[in-house]
């Protein structure tokens, strides 16, 4: 049979021991927005953990993307169908010389057809391609409502 506590008298020390921290905040703190100095708080650390979290990301997404231009310029294994004797319609072949090497992937993506795409890549292809610009399209107001909106109301 299991016992059930009741709080008889509400106080703020039951609470704190039933619940193990304090979350209270100075008036004080609330009128000069110091609640990082508070006892038990934790919202600046929060905020540097995010920016450091953030810078980090971007770090690592431009190391990523540097590596795939130096990679997919030089592998075969970025460049299959173009050297494939089964294939019958090949994408348009890419530079592999220069600074172009690096960033004519880009363009050449963009300016892709969904017609050239089904043609050489397949209809999985373009289905990819199409649910990542859908969720492109439906994530891309949301991140921005959440950077430029809800960011600067929390922080």
């Amino acid at each position: 049979m299991s016992s059930v506590r009741v709080l008889t008298g509400s106080t703020s020390d039951e609470i704190e021991n039933l619940i193990g921290f304090d979350n209270t905040v100075s008036d004080q703190a609330i009128k000069t927005r110091s609640v990082c100095r508070t006892r038990g708080s934790t919202s600046c650390a929060d905020s540097v953990l995010a920016v450091l979290c953030l810078i980090i990301d971007v770090i690592l997404g431009f190391i990523l993307v540097v590596i795939f231009c130096f990679l997919q310029r030089g592998s075969i294994l970025f460049r299959f169908r173009l050297y494939s004797p089964s294939t019958t319609y090949r994408p348009p072949p890419l530079p592999t010389k220069g600074f172009a090497a690096f960033t004519s992937w880009i363009f050449t993506s963009l300016q892709t057809s969904d017609l050239e795409l089904v043609k050489s890549a397949g209809l999985d292809a373009l289905v990819m391609v199409k649910i990542s610009e859908l969720g492109m399209q439906l994530f891309i107001p949301i991140m921005l409502i959440a950077v430029f909106i809800l960011c600067p109301i929390h922080y």
